[in-house]
C-alpha cells in the first residue's frame, strides 16, 4: 500500500490491514519459536512477581532454544 493510499484510508476511517510478513522459516519452526516465547514470558512473569522457576524448567527451555536455533541456522545456511 502506498503512503497516499494509507493516508487516504486513515483520513476516511477505513480499515488498514498490516502487511503479512514473510519470514522464510517453515510454519512449524515459527510456531515452535512462538511457543518458546510464551513459556519464557510466563517464567518472567513468575520471577517478576517474586516467585521462583524450577531450574529444570529453565534447563528444558534452554535446550529447546538450542535445538530450535540450530534448526533455524541450518535452514538459513549458517551451519
Amino acid at each position: 500500500m502506498s503512503v497516499s493510499e494509507y493516508l487516504r484510508r486513515a483520513a476516511l476511517g477505513l480499515t488498514i490491514k498490516a502487511p503479512a510478513i514473510q519470514s522464510g522459516l517453515p510454519f512449524e519452526t515459527r510456531n515452535e519459536l512462538q511457543r518458546i516465547g510464551v513459556n519464557l514470558n510466563q517464567m518472567a512473569k513468575v520471577m517478576n512477581s517474586g516467585g521462583q522457576v524450577p531450574p529444570a524448567s529453565l534447563d528444558e527451555l534452554m535446550h529447546k532454544l538450542d535445538v530450535l536455533f540450530d534448526h533455524i541456522f541450518t535452514e538459513m545456511g549458517y551451519l
